[in-house]
């Protein structure tokens, strides 16, 4: 038997959330059917307010490797969804309306590529609501600004770095001085 493909019929949104609920259900369950309760768990005293009582008594490197490593990957995740969700759309409505039409490719692949952008544009606004459509103008305009406000900042660096930084001609009369 075959696992089903995502473009399949029993696959859907629906039953992909019901699942996960149902995981977590279970989940739940044999954590309170072997009595893993918060009462078992010895927690330190408070210590103030940049304190946390889940904190353990004697951390090891493993403990530390486990928690960090859990952190690291959603953190990469998240970001690279936001990522994802950000520059996609933006990206590819810059190439679609002006890197394509240098590139010597015929009008028809010119079409078929815009025409698959706006296709997976209506798709995924479709899948996450029209209500946000206006990220598609939004995004780019956004990060060209902040691409000129950085370009601004890294020019103004330099500049001060060159006008700090100037080589100096030696002066006639310290030479003398220290020749003498």
């Amino acid at each position: 038997m075959t696992p089903p493909s995502l473009t399949s019929r029993s696959l859907t949104p629906r039953r992909i959330l019901w699942g996960g609920v149902a995981a977590s259900a279970v989940l739940t369950f044999l954590v309170w059917l072997g009595g893993f309760g918060v009462a078992d768990q010895y927690l330190l005293p408070d210590q103030g307010a940049s304190w946390y009582r889940w904190k353990l008594p004697d951390p090891t490197v493993w403990t530390r490797l486990s928690a960090w490593s859990g952190y690291v990957a959603h953190q990469l995740v998240a970001w690279g969804l936001i990522f994802y969700a950000q520059t996609l759309f933006g990206f590819l409505a810059v190439f679609v309306i002006t890197q394509m039409h240098g590139v010597g490719w015929s009008r028809r692949t010119r079409t078929v590529i815009a025409a698959g952008y706006v296709l997976a544009v209506v798709a995924s606004y479709a899948w996450l609501g029209f209500g946000r459509v206006n990220e598609i103008v939004r995004i780019p305009i956004i990060e060209d600004a902040l691409v000129a406000v950085l370009s601004l900042l890294i020019w103004g660096g330099l500049a001060i770095a060159r006008a700090v930084h100037r080589p100096r001609t030696p002066d006639p009369a310290d030479e003398e001085s220290v020749s003498a």
